[in-house]
């Protein structure tokens, strides 16, 4: 959900990816990231920050364990606890991008 991939983004024979992605999936994922990031334009969170207050923001989860590759993505992720939480308007706008896993079985 950073939406560091686009269509034409290639993974290496080894990277688990490269599977998870096949076939049209990747260009489902990166359709489905941009319009996320439509519906956070002028909001100020990134991808990453507005997908951790989403999950944040249900009442049932106090904790989430984001995945990060380096000392700075952990420390970006800590900072988003600083940060105001999701509008009841942006959390509603988020919503109707509800992607359940099943999606991923169909396609490629």
């Amino acid at each position: 959900m950073t939406g560091k991939f686009n269509a034409e983004t290639e993974f290496a024979e080894d990277d688990f990816r490269r599977n998870y992605f096949a076939g049209d999936r990747l260009a489902r994922a990166v359709q489905h990231a941009e319009a996320v990031r439509q519906d956070l334009d002028g909001t100020g969170y990134t991808m990453a920050e507005a997908a951790l207050k989403f999950a944040l923001a249900h009442p049932a989860v106090s904790t989430v364990i984001p995945g990060m590759r380096n000392e700075s993505q952990a420390e970006a992720n800590c900072s988003v606890s600083d940060l105001p939480d999701l509008t009841p308007a942006l959390l509603s706008k988020l919503q109707k991008h509800n992607w359940r896993r099943a999606v991923w079985y169909s396609g490629k």
